[in-house]
């Protein structure tokens, strides 16, 4: 567990999650836009208040994982049900993560 890579991975991820989030964005992706927002917010989190925990870890792969979903299965928009089931689990998880976080 590198702390300099770990910054490292996670600068290129939050980068990755802006991009992301504004393509997503105006290309009508709203559940695409919406976790990316999201990880972005947590990569930027961790970047100001390192250490990195396995569980942070975790909540920034379910992101991905998600996002990987989402794309494959090409949702547009807010995704209907599996969008809402999509957004219901990541207000859990922000809400895990701000307890971690605080």
């Amino acid at each position: 567990s590198n702390p300099e890579k770990a910054s490292a991975h996670l600068t290129d991820i939050a980068t990755s999650a802006f991009s992301m989030k504004a393509s997503a964005g105006m290309a009508g992706y709203d559940l695409v836009a919406s976790l990316a927002k999201s990880l972005h917010a947590v990569c930027e989190n961790l970047l100001a208040a390192p250490p990195v925990t396995p569980t942070n870890i975790q909540i920034v792969l379910w992101h991905i994982d998600s996002l990987q979903k989402v794309v494959a299965l090409k949702i547009k928009g807010t995704g209907g049900e599996v969008g809402v089931a999509i957004q219901k689990e990541l207000a859990a998880i922000e809400q895990e993560f701000a307890k971690i976080a605080s």
